[in-house]
Order: C-alpha cells, then structure tokens, then sequence
C-alpha cells in the first residue's frame, strides 16, 4: 500500500525546549493512524508541524508526495484540518458557514458540493439552522464537512470528540469510518478516549516529545497489557487458602481477589475450579487504557469506578 505521510527525524523546539524529539513514522493511504500522547506530549506541535502550521526544526516530512518546507501550498490544498476549537460562526447557518469556507477555496459549484457533502455527513436536515444553536455532536460533523469542502486525500483529527457525550462521540466516529470507506480518506487523529483506536490501523504513543511505543491496537494489548479475573468469595480466608495450596498469585483489592490469567481459557479453569466458592466475578480484557498507564505512567481520563 502507498504512503499518505512519511515522516523522518522530525524535530521541533520552542527556544530551550524540545516539543518534538526526533521522531519517524509512515501512515498507509486510506488508513486510520492514531497518535496519542498526555497532555505536553508534542503531538499537536507534530500535527501543527504536519499541517504546515507550524516550521520544523529539522527532519523530513512528505504529505502526499509534497515535502513540507518546500511544498506547503500544495499540503494546505491536499488536507483538511479539525482543530479542538472550531474556526466556524455561530450566528451564521451551517449552509452560509459552509459557503464562505467554500470561497476560500475557489470552488465553482459551491451549492453542489455543500448538497453533496450534507448527505453523505448527513447535514440536510439542520443546514439550514444557525451553527451556535447544533449540539455538540452536530457541530463536529459541520467541522468535518468544512474541513472536506475541498476535497482534501488526509483529514487531520485533533482530539475531535473532546467534550461530546457518548452519543454523539459515537456518530461522529460512524461518520468518520463511513468516509474512510466510501472515498478511501486517510485519517490521521488524535485522541484522549483510548477505546476511539480500537479500530485505527497503528497506533503511536508520544511522551516527552519522543514515540515510545507503536504497534496495531492489538499487539499493544498483548505487549503492555493483561487480564483480570476479580473474584468475589464467600468466605475470602477459606478461598484464600485454597488459592496459595494452588500456588495461584493474587492480589487483594477491597476485598475483591484479582488474578492475572495468561488467557480466557486459564479463567474458565480457575472459575469452573472453585465455582463452588464464589459469590460473584466479573472477568476483563485488557484494555487500551491500560497500555496507556503501562507506557506513560499516567492516565489520560478519570478511570471508571472499580466494580467489585
């Protein structure tokens, strides 16, 4: 497959400080890439750099074919850009919004193109009310169709479902996995909700400037993360001693047992083993979030509850 991105020693300072630190990387063309990083990371420096933005230090970077620093008029023309904080007006509607971003472009048929964006994005049934008065799910998706007026071959993501609620994170990504399909677009994003890079093809962890891990979402799990089997006892001593005669390690937390299984089969064993002892389990994969705090020691959201 070609490339879309093809990055090489990329580095970035702001005087004494190194927001980027020699980092290389390559996105496959119609791929999701996810980027993900703590806050101070240096991956928005690194999209800001991609995106013509920001000026590199040093390094090579190619987007499309175009290298940045020599071609970044042809990049600007052959991506479009989310930002966390959206450029569109809130007075305005999403058809005069969409309008004017239009223009910037040249385009010749600009009532075409918003028509053809508003289906495939699904925008009909609100392009014509004021952009302020969208949820917030709805305002992402007018910021995606901004950012595609051009038809653009990468979209860059900025943290896009920052601040949604699960609902509309939701149809925003069906939106987003619905274009990659239908035109074959390239996404490259950034994210701080773990579960949105289940579905990227690679996934690159940044922290102190530096990539420090990158594999498919699955061999992260399988590197830097693990199961857990929670055991609620009946009598916990009595099931405490029938464990260490098994020499099976535990840990204890809030008077839960949690064990470690090397895999599903493993805690099928252990449960069928001592079924007889339990009062309740609950039983779960590792997770991206924990390759997260594996890599990084930090955690990017508030976990959720711990269920006993």
């Amino acid at each position: 497959m070609s490339l879309a991105i093809k990055v090489e020693h990329l580095t970035k300072r702001y005087g004494s400080i190194t927001a980027v630190d020699d980092i290389s990387f390559k996105v496959e063309r119609g791929s999701v890439f996810a980027f993900l990083g703590p806050n101070g990371a240096g991956k928005s420096t690194t999209i800001g750099c991609l995106t013509a933005i920001h000026r590199k230090d040093s390094g090579t970077v190619l987007i499309n074919g175009y290298e940045l620093g020599q071609h970044d008029d042809d990049i600007r023309r052959s991506i479009g850009v989310v930002f966390q904080n959206s450029v569109l007006d809130g007075p305005l509607t999403v058809r005069e919004n969409l309008r004017i971003r239009a223009a910037f472009y040249g385009l010749r048929d600009i009532d075409k193109r918003i028509r053809s964006l508003a289906t495939l994005i699904g925008l009909t049934k609100f392009l014509d009310r004021r952009y302020g008065t969208l949820s917030g799910g709805q305002r992402r998706r007018v910021d995606i169709a901004r950012a595609l007026l051009h038809e653009p071959d990468i979209l860059f993501l900025d943290e896009p479902t920052t601040g949604l609620d699960p609902q509309s994170r939701e149809k925003v990504w069906e939106t987003i996995y619905s274009l990659q399909a239908k035109i074959g677009l390239t996404v490259f994003l950034t994210t701080h909700y773990m579960e949105e890079t289940e579905n990227a093809a690679m996934v690159y962890v940044m922290d102190g400037g530096r990539i420090i891990a990158h594999d498919t979402p699955t061999g992260l799990r399988m590197h830097y993360s693990h199961d857990e089997l929670r055991l609620v006892a009946k009598d916990l001593p009595v099931l405490r001693r029938k464990l260490d005669s098994s020499h099976i390690v535990y840990r204890i937390m809030r008077g839960t047992l949690v064990i470690q299984p090397g895999s599903s089969q493993e805690a099928l064993q252990i449960l069928e083993r001592y079924k007889a002892d339990l009062r309740d389990f609950e039983f779960r994969h590792g997770t991206m979030d924990d390759v997260f705090l594996a890599l990084t020691g930090q955690v990017i959201r508030e976990p959720a509850e711990e269920r006993a």
